[in-house]
Order: structure tokens, then C-alpha cells, then sequence
């Protein structure tokens, strides 16, 4: 929420003028959050960069948290929560992170929960931005037609003067590890959706483990695309859901491999059984050359169309260095993913398989 509340106003500008500023030359900038890291950004043409990063730093610094958009931005979060609920993928998703993650940070909903929202005030919001928007920690990638000396210059001006308060320590506080899952965790719940779903997840490695790259070949290999083992087996062949895949997030904590169908409640049973089989059947005889071959070219291609535009180019090499990788990470990252062979593959299903798992179902009422 604090980082929503940044683009609605300053000490110098409200909420329509900071739009205004940017949309008047064909210009963007926005912020996100995530689980790991907050983002803020912009695309703007590269003679308008003065006036871009000029903005940037004023919102960065002097944000004003203006009571009337508090009350908005609460009223907006709610609303979203609330329509979370009626999307079955979040109902069973938000059930499973809880039982994955119990009570780390991981386990609760990104957007947070109603009576927490709807009790901040304006206070919290500020305190959130002296504690944590602070230059300490920051990444700044830019991606431009511009010599890096006139872009220095261009920087010392704005972002030059978003200075660390020297009585404040540097954050370093770190949320405590993740909980190892000891046992498998199975659990059903009735809904008002007319449809079934099953969602089956595990614990698996961070992005600075070894088994990163090859947990990302096995995600794209089984659940990455309609070519993937888990479309072309429980739906294409079998007929058993309308809607199947599988997702391997990037965190630097202990990730989450999830697995889930949306189903007809009456195929339920037949394609929990069948999706066993499959893992099991992998586990047991490792996949071919060819479709590990297929899922490498997936990423590849995946990858380089996601590098286009220069908003992403700034943005992966952000993230590489954040992972500590050095923002030209990109070519060694297909490098490595290239090396991954069917004996790594193989071995690591075989070891994730052995693990705990949390199984979620929802049905109708």
C-alpha cells in the first residue's frame, strides 16, 4: 500500500499533476510489489529524462500520503480482496501458501488481509517509507540512448539528492527462514463454485540454490505450456480439466513448486489418480532428450521475446544484480539452462517427490 500511496501525491504535487507531468509527453511510471522486493519505474522518450528522473526522485523523497487517498487506496485493496474470493484459483492457492508457509511472510496474501488494511492509518504508511524507501539497497538500472557521462550528470541532479539519514542504521533485518514442511498436508474444502479444482504443492529451492535452473527446465518440461507433459496427458489425451499447468516462482527464500487442475467435480478423483501416475511414471523412467530438449527451447524463446523492450532490459538487469548475479546475468543464464541434462532433471523430480506435499481440493457445495 505504500508503494501505491507514493504515486498519489507530494509536497509539491497531487495525484492528476503527477499523471499529468508524465502523460503530457508520452510518458509512464508506476510501482510494484512483490514478495522479495518493491519496484518503481518508468518509460519515458529519452529528451524527456530530466523531467522523468526529476519526478522519480520526488516521489521517492518527498511523499505526502494524502488522507483522501488513503481512504481510496483502502477502499480499493478491500474491493480487491474481496473479489479474490471469487476466483477458485485464488481460493485454492491462498490455502495452500498457507500450509506451505505457515506463519512466514511467503504464507499471506501479497495484498495483506482485510483487518490489517483497514486498520492503518497514515502514520504507518509513513514510518513504512522512512524505514524501508531509503537509498541503502537501492538498484537503479536505466536503459537508454544517452553517453553514461551525460546520464551521470542527469543523476547527480535528480537521484543525487535522495540521501540516507546518517542516525538511521541500514536496514538488515531479514524474516526468519522458512519452516521445513515435516509431513504431507491434505485438505478439502466446499465452495460455491460450480467447478472442482486440485492444486498439489511442494517446498523446493530458492533462486540462489544449485537446483534453481534445473527445477526451471522441469517446471517448463511438465506444466509450462500446451506442449508440456501435464496439458497433453490429463487434457488433451485424457480429457480429465479444461484448465492445467504448473509454476516455479523466483524467491530468495524457499520457493514453491505447485502443481493444479481445474476440473469437473465428478473427474476429480480420476485425475488425482492420473497425475500421480505421470509423476511417478517421470520419476521412475526420467524424461527423453526430446521433450527436455522441447522445454529448454520453451525458455529460451520465452526469455529472449520477454527482453524487447528496453522497461524489461532495465528490469532483468535489476534483477540479476539483485540476485547478485550482475545485471548481464542474461547469456549465462542460457547457458545454463542449456547444460541441463536428463540425468539432473531426473534425479531432482525423483528427490522432490520423496518430500512432503500439501494437496488442496475445493469442490462444490
Amino acid at each position: 500500500m505504500t508503494l501505491d500511496l507514493l504515486m498519489q501525491g507530494t509536497r509539491r504535487r497531487d495525484a492528476r499533476q503527477i499523471a499529468s507531468m508524465m502523460e503530457s509527453v508520452g510518458a509512464s511510471m508506476g510501482t510494484q510489489a512483490h514478495e522479495d522486493y518493491s519496484e518503481m519505474g518508468f518509460i519515458a522518450p529519452a529528451a524527456e529524462m530530466d523531467r522523468a528522473l526529476g519526478l522519480m526522485a520526488e516521489i521517492l523523497i518527498e511523499p505526502s500520503f494524502p488522507g483522501a487517498e488513503i481512504v481510496k487506496e483502502k477502499s480499493h485493496v478491500v474491493a480487491s480482496l474481496n473479489s479474490r474470493r471469487d476466483a477458485i484459483f485464488n481460493f485454492a492457492f491462498d490455502h495452500l501458501n498457507g500450509a506451505l508457509y505457515g506463519q512466514h511472510p511467503y504464507g499471506r496474501p501479497l495484498e495483506g488481509r482485510i483487518e490489517s488494511v483497514t486498520s492503518f492509518r497514515r502514520q504507518d504508511f509513513q514510518a513504512w517509507h522512512r524505514e524501508h524507501i531509503v537509498p541503502a539497497g537501492v538498484i537503479l538500472s536505466i536503459i537508454a540512448p544517452l553517453p553514461v557521462k551525460s546520464m551521470r550528470a542527469k543523476l547527480e541532479k535528480t537521484v543525487g539528492r535522495w540521501k540516507q539519514d546518517a542516525t538511521r542504521s541500514v536496514l538488515s533485518k531479514r524474516n526468519p527462514p522458512v519452516d521445513v514442511l515435516t509431513q504431507s498436508v491434505t485438505r478439502q474444502f466446499r465452495s460455491s463454485f460450480q467447478q472442482a479444482y486440485l492444486m498439489v504443492g511442494w517446498q523446493v529451492p530458492s533462486a540462489l540454490h544449485p537446483d534453481q535452473i534445473s527445477l526451471k527446465v522441469l517446471n517448463a518440461l511438465l506444466g509450462g505450456g500446451m506442449s508440456s507433459m501435464l496439458f497433453i496427458t490429463l487434457r488433451e489425451r485424457l480429457g480429465l480439466a479444461y484448465e492445467v499447468s504448473s509454476f516455479y516462482p523466483t524467491r530468495l527464500d524457499t520457493s514453491q513448486w505447485v502443481i493444479y487442475l481445474g476440473l469437473p467435480a465428478e473427474k476429480l478423483k480420476t485425475a488425482g489418480v492420473k497425475l500421480n501416475d505421470l509423476l511417478e511414471k517421470l520419476a521412475k523412467h526420467g524424461p527423453s532428450a526430446t521433450e527436455l530438449k522441447q522445454a529448454k527451447m520453451m525458455i529460451r524463446g520465452a526469455f529472449l521475446m520477454d527482453r524487447q523492450s528496453r522497461r524489461r532490459q532495465a528490469w532483468y538487469a535489476a534483477w540479476w544484480e539483485f540476485l547478485g548475479r550482475g545485471p548481464g546475468y542474461g547469456e549465462e543464464f542460457l547457458k545454463a539452462i542449456d547444460a541441463v541434462s536428463v540425468k539432473t532433471v531426473h534425479a531432482l523430480l525423483k528427490k522432490i517427490l520423496k518430500q512432503p506435499r500439501v494437496t488442496v481440493t475445493v469442490v462444490p457445495k
